[in-house]
């Protein structure tokens, strides 16, 4: 048995893809991908379907905290 309607394809579903970013947020290299990713985001012709979930962590978390002294204000003006 044979139909006599046409065949119309269903429409593709819309797919999203899922990006998440871990970075240090005091780690200046972090914040250098940060814009490239924004940059290359912003060129993709598909950016709608990309959902970026930004997370953070410490790079060094057993880092001991020192404060600002007066020999790393002199040196940062």
């Amino acid at each position: 048995m044979t139909s006599t309607t046409p065949f119309t394809p269903l429409p593709a579903p819309t797919r999203t893809i899922r990006v998440e970013v871990w970075s240090d947020v005091a780690c200046p290299w972090c914040f250098i991908g940060k814009r490239r990713f924004a940059a290359a985001l912003a060129q993709f012709p598909h950016r709608e379907r990309v959902e970026v979930v930004w997370r953070s962590y410490q790079l060094s978390p057993r880092r001991r905290r020192v404060p600002a002294g007066p020999r790393w204000t002199r040196s940062r003006g």
